[in-house]
């Protein structure tokens, strides 16, 4: 949620506009070891069985931007390879200022890249933002939403990983389309 909310902070303080050296400062403030999440490497080595932690946990993407910013990297190679899930719950609010323009998806791009520059994670980060932007322009359910997404990106399929993570898409909706709602949650998250 830190990092959606700090993507929020940069847009607002930009008039809704990404501004990449804004939201760099901003996660170097945030995140960094003068902030709340303290020095860096305070969790090294920490397993599930050591939890809970004490304070916030930030996560390898966050921990590695960090440390590329303090060696003087700039966007986008203050981006880490991480090819974790951080990269879905940003990009909601930059879904929201750019559905339905053709801004969307480099949007997108650019943020997830603050941290992650990694083509097949900006790739499923924009398959996630073309789900919710079908969500908000059309009023579209989940199901239409990813049918729609999977449509698009086999008609894309020029675009890094689109081929493969449409396939994901398909076979995982047509799993969870089986599955009463409380078993797609155990099925799923466990």
């Amino acid at each position: 949620g830190d990092q959606a909310a700090v993507v929020l902070e940069s847009l607002a303080a930009c008039g809704g506009r990404v501004d990449l050296a804004h939201l760099v400062h901003l996660h170097d403030q945030k995140f960094g070891p003068e902030g709340e999440y303290g020095r860096l490497g305070r969790h090294d080595g920490i397993g599930a069985g050591d939890l809970p932690i004490d304070g916030p946990w930030r996560h390898g993407s966050i921990d590695g931007f960090i440390r590329n910013v303090r060696a003087g990297k700039k966007w986008p190679a203050c981006g880490t390879r991480d090819g974790s899930s951080d990269c879905f719950v940003k990009i909601v609010p930059v879904v929201a200022a750019y559905a339905g323009t053709d801004e969307l998806l480099a949007r997108v791009a650019d943020v997830v890249r603050v941290t992650q520059n990694n083509p097949l994670t900006v790739a499923y980060a924009q398959a996630a933002a073309r789900v919710l932007e079908r969500i908000i322009l059309d009023g579209a359910s989940g199901a239409e939403a990813i049918r729609a997404t999977v449509d698009a990106l086999y008609a894309d399929r020029r675009a890094d990983g689109a081929e493969q993570i449409a396939e994901e898409m398909a076979a995982t909706a047509q799993l969870a389309s089986n599955l009463e709602y409380l078993d797609g949650v155990v099925a799923f998250c466990g």
